[in-house]
């Protein structure tokens, strides 16, 4: 069980990556449906999106070095990827939040308020 759920949580971050580093175009698009015109990201925003991404592997490769550890030792390990999938959301979460509420544009698109 805790060997398909590092398998499940290896996939679930080659699309948390991916995720993240399609924000720009979506946030394009987003910029396109609403008619605020062109997005053009701040200078932060490729870094915070690599962090992110380093993050989300770092993440993983800990999940999986602890599990298996576990598993040698004969303990039961399937909890330890089900924490990690869990905190690999709340971050995915926190870096798109960071990404999004640095635009000015956008959030004053959301508010309302149209310059």
């Amino acid at each position: 069980m805790t060997l398909g759920l590092l398998v499940l949580g290896l996939l679930g971050t080659f699309f948390a990556i991916s995720i993240l580093n399609s924000l720009p175009q979506a946030i394009q698009m987003m910029y396109t449906q609403e008619s605020l015109g062109t997005y053009s990201p701040a200078a932060d925003v490729p870094g915070i999106l690599l962090v992110g991404a380093i993050v989300q592997a770092v993440l993983w490769a800990g999940t999986a070095t602890i599990s298996v550890l576990l598993l040698v030792r004969g303990r039961r390990g399937f909890y330890v990827p089900l924490i990690g999938g869990f905190v690999s959301l709340v971050l995915i979460f926190a870096f798109m939040g960071v990404v999004l509420s640095g635009d000015p544009t956008l959030l004053n698109s959301i508010a309302g308020t149209r310059p």
